[in-house]
Parts: C-alpha cells; sequence; structure tokens
C-alpha cells in the first residue's frame, strides 16, 4: 500500500525532509525508498533529517493514524523548513516558492521511479509479446549502429 503525504512547515529543523513510520526491520527499505530517491533527485532534501520513528506525541497525526487504522506503510510527512537549508545546492538559502515547486515536481518525479521499482523486472521469452521499437533499426530491418557496408 502506498502512503498518503501532506506538507508542513518546520521552525527547527533545515532543509525538506520527511517523517514515517518503522516499527518493524521487515519495513525498513519500504518506507526508506522513496526518502532516499528524494535525497539522490532532489537538492533541498535531506535524508538525514528525516524521522521514522513513531513518537508518542504524533499518534494522532494523519500519517500515523493512516499507517495504524488502514495499514498504509509508505504514509509520509513532508515538511519545509523555515530556516532554509543547511546543505546542498541551497545551502545558506531561504527555501522560497520557486524551490518549494521544484521540490514538489521532484517528489512527483520521486514517486514514479519507487512505483517502477516496486514492479518486478522480467523478459518475456516469446518475442511476438514483447514491443521492439527501442531498438533502433533501419527501414530496411538492420541496426544503425553498423553502416559501414552502404
Amino acid at each position: 500500500k502506498h502512503g498518503i503525504n501532506a506538507e508542513y512547515g518546520d521552525s527547527r529543523k533545515k532543509n525538506v525532509f520527511m517523517y514515517g513510520n518503522i516499527t518493524q526491520p521487515s519495513h525498513n527499505a519500504t518506507v526508506k525508498l522513496l526518502p532516499t530517491i528524494l535525497d539522490i533527485h532532489a537538492p533541498a532534501f535531506s535524508f538525514s533529517n528525516c524521522c521514522f520513528t513513531v513518537e508518542k506525541s504524533r499518534e494522532s497525526t494523519a500519517r500515523v493514524t493512516l499507517w495504524r487504522q488502514f495499514g498504509i506503510i509508505r504514509s509520509y510527512t513532508l515538511e519545509s523548513s523555515y530556516c532554509g537549508a543547511d546543505q546542498g545546492l541551497y545551502k545558506g538559502c531561504q527555501l522560497g516558492t520557486q524551490h518549494l515547486e521544484e521540490m514538489g515536481g521532484k517528489f512527483c518525479e520521486g514517486l514514479l521511479i519507487m512505483s517502477s521499482a516496486d514492479q518486478p523486472c522480467c523478459l518475456s521469452d516469446n518475442s511476438d509479446d514483447e514491443d521492439d521499437s527501442f531498438f533502433s533499426t533501419d527501414s530496411d530491418g538492420t541496426d544503425d549502429e553498423d553502416d559501414s557496408s552502404a
């Protein structure tokens, strides 16, 4: 099950980061996949500022409620600092509208990457069912790479 995400502002931490729910070691990789992807692709995001423990004071949040009541393992809170960034490309900058819009785009890209990572990778033995358009061929059916015989 995939998560629901909300965005809030934080006045103590810097950068953009997430809260998630890990109470079982078997959920560690699943829950941390999206934040890991964002850490790689989004300049304002900081994995090191993320927190994955469920604190007593957070029991009533939507993130924890959706996880507990509906079993949504990837339920997150995405937060952006009011204090700016202290790492990466935006170190020393106040995060403004452009940064947050960029983060929103990177978040969508992260969801796409994550959903691709969740799909099993396999090739069919039946080549009639496969779309071979990925491999470039000339109109005569030969490979593009070796045109030295022409």
